[in-house]
């Protein structure tokens, strides 16, 4: 209890004093003109500044309160008036000038009305003798914006003082103005070429232009906590000189005991700016110490070809420094070369490993060049009896992103040395080299540690794939296409599609069709089955049965006996069988409901004559169709199947209703309903 006491007089105590400073300095305000002139501050200025520009409506951005060439500084009152219509002040946060040494400063943070725009009472004083001189930040503000439009900002009742009397400043205002967000409009952004960055670890860091419509000259400060990193050298980026144009870099200055590189600016030499997504500047860092180091801008601007100021968002960047084991990943593919339309996997190897207990990543890849088909496990984490947890991720082939991929040991110890973590299956699309490389990694080990992981952009190279010549659509599959491709122009010469002859004798005959079936099913193709819901037509061709028995008869008359017209005729045959259905049957027509036109698909076991009538719910007849004689085969697709235009016989259209059509084939009759609904 007496702690409790001693607590709450010592903050009585401090309130009294700060309340007793200022009384001193109001009372001593008239005084001023007799303070002698070495003790009067010479030139100390007040002035207002925020970290972001422009301010959009929903942002939350912090206003400081800087103070400038100030000399014995003890203490400062004021309030703090703003647009309560365009602004809404969240938090008042003090700042540690007036802390020397060990000594806080007492800080009273204010009231905080947003009903009137005011924020009432803010204070500090030194509660140990003596003031502060220089220059630093007073206060910082946490203001969210509102709505669009402008809001002044300015100080009242403002009043500071030294040990030994008042100090009297000019009292600074700002206008903070609040635009609509514009998806489109041009921004700054930063980016690294390395994912982590360990003490002693060299990266570069890149400053980005983004959308840009007529950029012609910037100019900036870059700030940077020298306590973490070193910057060595500064490097022009290559945006500006779209079209080989000259620039004027300026020389800039580095100072890594303040952490600030000043002189940044660059001018395109040229009547026109410069429109799109491109580099600016490149800075080369070294990382000193273990933190998080914050990088933004200073004192940026900005202009077109025409000289008008561009407004823009000051970026930032939080780069991680870690004092980490790492180990290094890589890519490898077991089989070389990669050709289009191979399949293959690649491996994601690790080496070095130490008590490696889990990792998770992101796959990246180019989804115009590669197609992820399967992600495996790998056997490094399966070491011993230990069987790990294996996620294996989301496949997404638009994006070209394998996301959330990982492992982890399910044991307390992890596994140490060289292996592989997991395989990916891809299929290759097109000719030419092509990238894939790690997003997001992250890896542990058992003791809870982060692994730093070291990876680089992994280059695939895809060459033509040489097909055999039995591949006539040289798709990389011996199918039914091929047979399509070579019989649609059997008796033809050569010279009007050499690829379909296969065999290179100068004609496009029976035994160039049997060599495409003999392969048919090999390991270049497929089986020879078909579904008769893929369309196999080329040109308007189609094929049915009657022009496989076509094929099958002159591959007969010209057999020779050797083992290409066995097998080729063999395969024929099972085509042959793929095209003729097992019994007849009556399908549903398409589309039904209709309105005014369907089709009515049927199969037929066996060659016989057919005939599709159309009745009425009454029972009188409203149309017959007389097929006529039709091979064995199927008749599904609109190519093949019953037309029927919703008319009678005289051509008339029917009225909306129910109707009932049926199919008679042979010995065979069957009937369905359908629907007009007009």
């Amino acid at each position: 209890m007496a702690t409790v006491s001693r607590k709450c007089l010592y903050v009585l105590f401090v309130c009294l004093w700060a309340l007793s400073f200022f009384t001193f300095s109001y009372t001593t305000m008239a005084q001023t003109a007799n303070i002698p002139e070495d003790n009067t501050i010479q030139n100390p200025l007040l002035s207002f500044s925020i970290e972001k520009t422009p301010i959009y409506v929903k942002d939350t951005f912090k206003l400081h309160l800087h103070v400038e060439n100030i000399t014995d500084m003890a203490g400062w009152q004021c309030d703090i008036v703003f647009d309560s219509a365009v602004l809404e002040a969240d938090e008042v946060v003090v700042s540690d000038f007036l802390d020397v040494g060990d000594s806080k400063a007492f800080f009273q943070s204010g009231t905080i009305d947003n009903t009137s725009g005011r924020i009432t009472n803010i204070s500090s004083a030194r509660i140990v003798k003596g003031g502060t001189s220089g220059t630093g930040n007073l206060l910082s503000i946490n203001f969210t914006a509102k709505t669009v439009g402008e809001s002044q900002v300015s100080l009242s009742n403002f009043h500071a003082g030294t040990p030994e009397g008042t100090i009297q400043l000019d009292t600074p205002e700002t206008i903070i103005a609040v635009v609509e967000k514009n998806d489109n409009a041009p921004i700054l952004s930063f980016s690294t070429n390395v994912n982590s960055v360990s003490v002693g670890d060299t990266f570069t860091l890149h400053l980005n232009a983004n959308q840009f419509a007529d950029l012609s000259d910037w100019e900036c400060a870059l700030l940077f906590d020298a306590n973490l990193l070193q910057a060595s050298e500064v490097l022009e980026g290559d945006f500006l000189k779209e079209g080989n144009v000259s620039t004027r870099f300026r020389n800039i200055k580095i100072d890594n005991t303040t952490g600030e590189i000043t002189g940044l600016s660059v001018t395109r030499l040229a009547e026109k700016g410069v429109e799109g997504t491109g580099r600016l500047l490149s800075v080369v860092f070294t990382a000193k110490a273990i933190g998080e180091a914050r990088v933004t801008l200073k004192d940026l601007y900005a202009y077109s070809s025409n000289s008008e100021e561009i407004l823009l968002s000051i970026p930032e960047f939080t780069v991680a420094v870690s004092d980490l084991n790492s180990v290094s990943l890589s890519f490898s593919i077991d089989e070389v070369p990669v050709r289009v339309n191979d399949t293959f996997k690649l491996n994601l190897n690790v080496e070095g490993a130490i008590d490696f207990s889990g990792w998770f990543c992101d796959i990246v890849f180019d989804p115009t060049a590669l197609e992820a088909i399967e992600v495996k496990e790998g056997e490094f984490l399966k070491d011993g009896t230990s069987v790990p947890y294996f996620l294996e991720g989301t496949i997404d082939n638009t994006a070209g992103k394998i996301r959330n991929v990982g492992s982890v040991r399910l044991s307390r110890n992890g596994v140490s040395g060289t292996g592989k973590l997991l395989s990916v299956t891809f299929t290759a699309k097109t000719v030419g080299d092509t990238q894939v490389n790690l997003a997001n990694h992250h890896a542990g080990s058992s003791d809870l540690q982060i692994i730093r992981l070291n990876s680089s952009v992994f280059v695939i190279t895809v060459e033509e794939h040489i097909f055999p010549p039995w591949d006539v659509n040289q798709d990389g599959q011996v199918n039914i296409l091929d047979l399509m491709q070579v019989a649609q122009f059997l008796g033809t010469d050569a010279s009007v599609t050499p690829e379909a002859d296969v065999d290179s004798d100068g004609t496009i005959g029976i035994l160039d069709l049997i060599i495409v079936a003999q392969h048919i099913g090999g390991p270049m193709g497929s089986a020879p089955t078909l579904s008769l819901n893929r369309d196999v037509r080329i040109e308007s061709k189609e094929l049915t049965s009657v022009i496989v028995r076509a094929w099958i008869s002159q591959a007969i008359l010209q057999n020779d006996g050797s083992i290409v017209f066995r097998k080729g005729i063999a395969n024929l045959q099972k085509l042959l069988k793929s095209l003729v259905p097992e019994k007849t049957m009556l399908l549903h027509n398409y589309p039904n409901p209709f309105n005014p036109e369907t089709w009515i698909p049927y199969q037929l076991a066996e060659a016989t004559d057919v005939r599709i009538t159309i009745y009425a719910v009454d029972g009188m007849i409203v149309r017959t169709f007389m097929l006529g004689y039709q091979e064995a085969g199927k008749y599904k697709r609109r190519s093949r199947a019953a037309y029927w235009d919703g008319t009678n016989s005289i051509g008339e259209p029917v009225a909306s209703g129910i109707y009932f059509y049926t199919l008679t084939a042979g010995n065979f009759t069957a009937t369905r309903t359908m629907l007009i609904k007009k």
